[in-house]
């Protein structure tokens, strides 16, 4: 590190002059003069409940440190790919901000800033719609459903007891074919996935 400086010289002997008396010198590479960088990363999402793993970067730093506009910590604060949990406040807030700070070799300070947006596993639907008194003698099949989420990949339904009936189901509809042999009550009720998870199940559907 530091400033250089670079001499080449040809002492002449004491011998006659003439011919290729002289040097050359070639191909000479000196390194580029290193440039500060920093870069904390985009803005990202992720779940709530698990870690994230920071993606900073920068050239000609001497050290570097992350710190968080929030409760939450990191697992390192001195590398450039640390894991970050999120505190309850964070979680509260649904987002917060990153920054990566370096020093360089010349000992200026500089900061990026990137803001991760917290995701969660979804609410609990609506509560399913559709038949709640079932003559099976004169109708074994009946379709149910409940109001899309807008944060759901998918649903996951449940009938109880599960001697009640066969269910299929598509998403936010689900079919049952009724068991002609059960007579009561049964119920049903759905939840919502996405990657950060299953949420609660909705309220119970009561079907006679």
């Amino acid at each position: 590190a530091g400033n250089h400086n670079f001499k080449w010289v040809y002492d002449k002997n004491g011998g006659g002059t003439g011919g290729v008396d002289k040097a050359w010198i070639d191909y000479i590479e000196l390194p580029t003069e290193m440039i500060t960088t920093l870069f904390a990363g985009p803005d990202e999402t992720s779940c709530a409940d698990a870690g994230f793993q920071c993606h900073g970067t920068a050239t000609n730093q001497d050290s570097i440190y992350w710190s968080t506009s929030g409760d939450g910590t990191f697992n390192y604060t001195n590398i450039f790919h640390p894991i970050y949990t999120p505190g309850e406040q964070d979680i509260i807030d649904g987002q917060v901000n990153l920054t990566l700070g370096i020093i360089d070799q010349q000992g200026e300070a500089y900061t990026d800033e990137m803001t991760l947006t917290l995701r969660y596993a979804p609410e609990a639907p609506e509560m399913p719609t559709g038949p709640d008194y079932i003559d099976v003698y004169k109708e074994i099949e009946t379709s149910y459903s409940t109001t899309e989420l807008p944060d759901a990949e998918a649903y996951h339904w449940e009938l109880e007891p599960a001697e009640a009936g066969t269910m299929t189901a598509d998403e936010a509809e689900a079919t049952v074919l009724w068991n002609i042999d059960y007579l009561g009550t049964a119920t049903l009720k759905v939840s919502a996935i996405n990657e950060c998870g299953e949420g609660d199940f909705s309220e119970e559907l009561d079907i006679i």
